[in-house]
């Protein structure tokens, strides 16, 4: 979690397709009087909650570096806490988190990053059943970014069990969502005055294919294991369907809309949760150490194989370097 910091806190601004953008931002926010905010902020095509947290933070620390200062901190932080929390070994969590598409989207997408993370708090609320706390915390979220609010959706996956009756609505779901796609995102336009529109295949960060077929070997080997042994808990059946929202909306990224790709990323952290739970149902430790080492070994190839064609994050540097 010390490292994540480190790395994303004082990287420098070239590092990421937007983060000039965001440097920027803070920048020219710092500069702007209180007179003038409401203004300034309703003449930019941004979040009003990003902006405004943005230029009450520049005006207390200009230097536009804080912007990764602090997002830095909020995603160290969050991850810290959720990895202890839900993990049984944490650094196969922050393994998923840095190999398989999460870390570089996070580094691009920081008004996204930041609702993922307050997103990722509200799911103990979900869990709790406290309706308002979880609410207040997903509407925080989409003042930071817009598709935030295809969280609500998680309000309702603790009521779901690990049986063929909850398997069975989640595919009837899924395939209804597919084939009215197009009129679920005209009324999501309307709503919140957003354009979801992308096409079929544009996107921009994730674990691509290689991540798609991890995703259906977690799912598939979950209903397996605990067929056989009952060992998931309701927090753990939370993370499953949790996965199994964030398997559908990436296929709906290759056959529907890449849009959809911003969705999965609210839901893949789960596999975070499920993979080192599925190691360690393993008695014997030889099967362990095996299934440990070849998840890692496969990340290295994904992280080395995603090295190979986007240049987006490389050079890292860092802001004393260049």
């Amino acid at each position: 979690s010390l490292f994540m910091f480190f790395a994303f806190a004082f990287r420098h601004f070239s590092v990421g397709n937007d983060c000039t953008t965001y440097y920027r931002i803070w920048e020219n926010l710092s500069n702007v009087s209180h007179q003038n905010i409401l203004r300034t902020v309703n003449n930019m095509d941004l979040e009003k909650g990003y902006l405004l947290s943005n230029w009450l933070l520049s005006r207390l620390f200009p230097n536009p570096q804080f912007v990764f200062i602090f997002t830095g901190l909020l995603y160290s932080v969050t991850l810290g806490c959720f990895m202890y929390k839900n993990c049984e070994d944490p650094v196969i969590g922050f393994m998923y988190f840095n190999a398989w598409g999460l870390f570089n989207f996070f580094v691009t997408g920081i008004r996204q990053g930041i609702a993922i993370c307050i997103c990722i708090w509200a799911v103990e609320f979900a869990n709790k059943r406290k309706f308002i706390p979880f609410v207040l915390l997903v509407l925080l979220a989409a003042q930071f970014h817009m598709t935030a609010m295809t969280f609500l959706v998680v309000w309702f996956v603790p009521r779901l069990k690990m049986n063929f009756k909850s398997y069975f609505l989640t595919v009837l779901v899924a395939l209804i969502s597919i084939v009215f796609i197009d009129r679920i995102l005209s009324l999501m336009d309307y709503l919140i005055n957003d354009h979801f529109s992308i096409g079929a295949g544009s996107s921009t960060a994730s674990g691509g294919v290689a991540w798609l077929l991890l995703c259906l070997f977690i799912i598939i080997m979950s209903v397996f294991i605990n067929a056989k042994s009952h060992s998931f808990t309701e927090n753990d059946t939370t993370f499953f369907y949790m996965l199994v929202i964030a398997f559908v909306t990436f296929i709906l990224r290759y056959f529907v809309l890449g849009i959809a790709e911003r969705m999965t990323h609210y839901f893949s952290i789960s596999a975070a949760v499920l993979l080192p739970k599925l190691m360690n149902v393993f008695s014997d430790k030889r099967t362990k150490t095996v299934f440990k080492t070849g998840f890692i070994v496969l990340s290295v190839i994904a992280i080395l194989y995603k090295l190979s064609y986007s240049n987006h994050l490389i050079p890292y540097y860092y802001f004393w370097q260049v």
